[in-house]
Parts: structure tokens; C-alpha cells; sequence
């Protein structure tokens, strides 16, 4: 029971960091200007925000 939790959480945080570097990369290669980093970053903090939302 255990071992199934801890993998399943392992898992979970392997999701979030690709998709957190996926989303960090597709950034940095399309760099078109402050304002859109901007928006970007603040999605990102609302999407994580969410996720720890019940």
C-alpha cells in the first residue's frame, strides 16, 4: 500500500517537473517579449495554485 502510494507521488511530481521544463524550454525558444513571459508566468502560478485548490 505504501510503496504504491510513494510511486504514484513519484510519478506525479516526474508530470509536473516535464511539463514545468516543457513549458520553461517552449519559453526561451519562442522569447518574443516581457509582456508575454509575463502572462505566461502568471498562468503557470494560477495553474499551480489550482492544483493544490480541494
Amino acid at each position: 500500500m505504501f510503496l504504491g502510494l510513494n510511486v504514484g507521488d513519484v510519478l506525479e511530481r516526474n508530470f509536473v517537473g516535464c511539463v514545468f521544463l516543457f513549458v520553461f524550454e517552449f519559453v526561451v525558444s519562442n522569447f518574443q517579449s516581457e509582456c508575454m513571459v509575463h502572462t505566461l508566468e502568471t498562468n503557470l502560478i494560477d495553474g499551480a495554485i489550482k492544483q493544490f485548490e480541494p
